[in-house]
Parts: C-alpha cells; sequence; structure tokens
C-alpha cells in the first residue's frame, strides 16, 4: 500500500504503537491533539485476533455487531485523516497496533 500522489508533500510525522486494554472498549490511537493527514497502521504480527479501525464506536466482535476496518496480524492499513486523535481501536485485550502518521509541507 503506498501514499496517494498527492499535489504536495508529506513528511513523516510521527509513529508509536497501541495495545487495547480491554476488549469490546475501543482506545484511541492517542489522546493528544495531533494534526496529520494520513496514517498507516500495522496490527501487530503476534496478535491472536483482529483489531478494528474506526471511531469511538468500532467494535471487534464477532456477528452483526462488529463494525470499523478489519485489521488482521501483520497487516497494514491507510486512512486519510485530520486529526490522530479521531482514530480508535479495538480488540483482543492486550494486542494492538503500530502506526505512522503523516502531515502535509506546503512547498
Amino acid at each position: 500500500m503506498t501514499l496517494p500522489n498527492v499535489p504536495y508533500q508529506l513528511y513523516v510525522a510521527g509513529n508509536g504503537y497501541k495495545v487495547v486494554s480491554t476488549g469490546g472498549s475501543a482506545v484511541q490511537l492517542s489522546t493528544t491533539d495531533t494534526p496529520c493527514s494520513w496514517v498507516y497502521v500495522q496490527a501487530i504480527s503476534t496478535n491472536t485476533g483482529i483489531i478494528c479501525i474506526g471511531t469511538s464506536t468500532c467494535l471487534a466482535t464477532t456477528g452483526a455487531n462488529r463494525s470499523g476496518i478489519i485489521v488482521e496480524a501483520a497487516k497494514t492499513e491507510l486512512f486519510p485523516i485530520k486529526n490522530l486523535d479521531s482514530i480508535w481501536m479495538d480488540g483482543v485485550s492486550t494486542e494492538g497496533c503500530s502506526y505512522v502518521y503523516y502531515a502535509v509541507s506546503v512547498p
């Protein structure tokens, strides 16, 4: 997966790691106001279950109640966002993801 071809420069603004404290309760990737444009989320390779990425209501259960974008172990997804604190994750307790976020540099 590659970043889209855009008419401006993107740069790596930061990265992090987040784990789910309690399955069924979504956690924010960041609780700090962090403006950015894109975030790559990669599920940790040793995860035994999926993680779901979405809003504060995302849920990684099975069946009809599941919500959010599924990211399986060692897989990566790219999300366009305005702020890192708007991305939430749910999954199995103590499992999680690493992430890299990008910001815009206007030439």
